[in-house]
């Protein structure tokens, strides 16, 4: 039963108070202040996201505040209302059921309750049902070549996992994810981010943080990561977040050799996604605690079979399934021998790749491209899209023309920046035998609008 007072005395003071009685308790609150209201100030003032919550109740009153938690928990004596909407109905009553539901948090931070009480994680369909993994106590390796979908899978879920509200804190390599929409972005082409500017993004819950590494060198790396990991662990201690790991190219940092890897990450590290082309590039160690395997293109099964190899499994035995575009294959550890094909939910916003690190970062000299004309005579080094366009800009046609023809350009659009589409202009021009201004007005507007250079002034017309 609720009442609201509108006495003089309170309307004096400007309030319309609301009374509930609860079992013989009163509870006085002002309109809009309530459980829920409460629960929300006090995870500001932690610094504790609402996913890391568990809530108990027994009464209607408790439910608002039972639905904003991660997991929602009745007592035995429950109303009938509360024990339909709960995630979990307590065997026992009152304090008692509490106190077996604490008994459970402090064994196992109730990572073992029932599968179907647990948030789920979109992945795709299979056969007209949705497929999907644990929101929170999942570690997944989205495994595959190239250009076959690994990063807009993982953009995909990021962006799943944003709209519900978890953390996020990706560790990016290459650029993948700058600009991730609902996302902090930190470093540059130029310099990394400091840890501490990365734990002061986190210390926010609604906060989730690209790392940006293209500014550190790959030797830099392993270190940088295992200094960054030592912190979110210490924050995971503390507010249960970042809720997920994102290690984009986890070869990087996690590679076979790395002496740490096995006291590295916990065991039972939930919320771990980790990307890389060859899984045999990992740590056994690392690939030890991977539950859940996605890999991607062509070759997905035999993917799948090098991940197994690679962590020392027994190789799942399983028919070939023939893949489309947008198909994946999905092996969860707990069903060894079932390997499922899943057709990918699209991502809501474009994934573009790798723009800035290829506008104004540095691809290496090994990958960069040299215009030496046809007598080579000219050694000059484009290590970026910036780059490339301002030699471009000055050199002499019989040059533009000779790597042109040649299919240079082509090769090094397809092969190094990973742009097809770009590749297969150039491609087009050589065969068509186009003129060298027509040609380089053309591929000189198709790299400023896709990757964004600064305008200046230029010869190419």
């Amino acid at each position: 039963t609720q009442i609201i007072l509108q006495s003089p005395a309170i309307r004096k003071l400007g309030l319309d108070l609301q009374i509930s009685f609860n079992r013989g308790a009163v509870m006085v609150l002002p309109p809009g202040v309530n459980k829920a209201s409460g629960l929300l100030t006090a995870l500001d003032r932690l610094g504790i996201s609402k996913h890391n919550v568990v809530g108990v109740g027994d009464a209607e009153n408790d439910h608002i505040f039972l639905s904003m938690c991660e997991c929602s928990v009745a007592v035995a004596n429950a109303t009938p209302l509360v024990k339909q909407m709960a995630d979990w109905v307590l065997d026992r009553a009152e304090s008692e059921g509490v106190c077996d539901l604490i008994d459970r948090l402090l064994a196992n931070d109730l990572q073992r309750i029932d599968s179907q009480i647990r948030s789920k994680l979109a992945i795709g369909t299979s056969d007209g049902g949705s497929v999907s993994i644990d929101a929170y106590n999942s570690r997944v390796l989205i495994a595959g070549p190239s250009r076959t979908g690994k990063s807009r899978l993982t953009y995909g879920l990021l962006e799943r996992l944003a709209a519900e509200q978890y953390q996020s804190c990706v560790v990016d390599p290459e650029c993948d994810y700058d600009g991730f929409h609902g996302a902090v972005t930190l470093g540059t082409s130029s310099h990394p981010p400091t840890i501490e500017h990365v734990l002061l993004a986190l210390n926010n819950p609604i906060n989730s943080v690209v790392v940006n590494l293209v500014g550190l060198s790959f030797a830099s790396r392993p270190e940088y990561f295992a200094r960054l990991f030592n912190v979110l662990q210490d924050l995971r201690v503390s507010t249960g977040r970042p809720h997920w790991l994102i290690i984009e190219e986890a070869h990087h940092m996690l590679y076979p050799g790395w002496i740490h890897a096995s006291e590295f990450v916990p065991k039972d590290f939930p919320g771990l996604l980790l990307v890389t082309v060859h899984p045999s590039e990992l740590s056994s160690a690392i690939l030890s605690l991977i539950d859940t395997v996605i890999a991607t293109g062509s070759n997905a099964h035999e993917v799948i079979n090098a991940f197994a190899k690679a962590a020392k499994l027994e190789i799942p035995r399983f028919e070939r399934i023939p893949l489309a575009r947008g198909d994946v294959l999905l092996w969860m550890r707990s069903s060894s021998a079932t390997v499922t094909k899943v057709k990918v939910l699209p991502t809501i916003h474009e994934h573009r790749r790798h723009l800035r690190k290829y506008a104004e970062g540095d691809v290496g000299y090994q990958r960069s491209f040299f215009f030496t004309g046809p007598d080579y005579r000219l050694n000059l080094q484009a290590s970026n899209m910036h780059i490339f366009v301002r030699i471009a800009d000055g050199i002499d046609e019989a040059t533009w023309l000779y790597h042109l023809n040649r299919g240079d350009y082509a090769r090094w659009f397809e092969d190094v920046i990973k742009d097809h589409e770009l590749a297969e202009l150039a491609k087009s021009f050589a065969d068509s035998r186009a003129s060298a201004a027509q040609s380089r007005r053309a591929i000189r507007d198709f790299i400023r609008t896709r990757y964004t250079l600064p305008e200046r002034s230029s010869h190419f017309d």
